[in-house]
């Protein structure tokens, strides 16, 4: 029989999936609008062999990508949840905006904690491991309670230390699919042509549509957190 700890994991995952079911059409937008015009870019040594200078260039704009656009993507996308959790109705324009008026603080935040997760990572790779799960909520207390970049990531780590599980095993079941569909698809292989290149964009939105799963899991973590919380004021009243 499955214990409870299996059971709430089981849970939290078809929640995130009912959740992403439900809205796949804004989260779809939102990737189609901000990350598939990088896949189109990064994935242009795909198509034929290009020149060195290019594709250092093609690197520096992927580094950048995952330091400068990830995090305003990420914002974007907690913030369109804040709104379906919240409103009950989402508008893709004003997640557009807020995003770009707090890019800053979210910005110096996710520095903070990539920096934090790389010096776990070098220490031993379990520590890397569990820093993240530790540090993943801050986008949430941002957003939803208007935190401060320090003040967010540290009350992701005393908050997710008491939901470790919930949000380890459901990220990372669809981390193994992601890894799969990438394994699986254009970048094992040194081949190059248009059916490649459109066979990789395609394996870049697939596994950047699950890799918003995964936010999707994190945002139902938090809202067990939050309404446990809700729930505690209310007896305490």
């Amino acid at each position: 029989m499955p214990d409870e700890q299996e059971i709430v994991v089981v849970t939290i995952l078809k929640d995130a999936l009912l959740f992403f079911r439900d809205y796949f059409r804004p989260i779809m937008m939102l990737t189609l609008m901000i990350n598939v015009p990088f896949s189109l870019v990064i994935g242009l040594e795909r198509l034929a062999k290009l020149p060195d200078i290019l594709n250092s260039f093609l690197l520096y704009l992927s580094i950048g990508y995952s330091f400068l656009v990830f995090p305003y993507a990420m914002a974007v996308h907690v913030k369109l949840y804040s709104q379906i959790a919240l409103e009950g109705e989402y508008d893709i324009r004003e997640c557009l905006i807020y995003a770009r008026d707090h890019y800053g603080p979210f910005l110096f935040a996710s520095l903070c904690s990539i920096a934090i997760i790389f010096i776990g990572f070098i220490l031993l790779i379990f520590p890397g491991i569990i820093v993240s799960v530790l540090l993943s909520l801050f986008p949430f207390f941002m957003i939803f309670e208007q935190m401060e970049p320090i003040e967010a990531l540290k009350k992701s780590v005393s908050v997710a230390k008491y939901h470790f599980w919930k949000i380890f095993g459901p990220t990372f079941a669809v981390q193994l699919m992601i890894m799969i569909v990438t394994l699986s698809g254009p970048f094992a292989s040194k081949s190059r042509g248009i059916h490649i290149y459109l066979a990789s964009v395609f394996v870049d939105l697939a596994t950047t549509l699950l890799s918003w799963l995964c936010v999707i899991i994190l945002f139902r973590v938090y809202y067990i957190h939050r309404s446990s919380q809700e729930e505690n004021r209310e007896n305490s009243d």
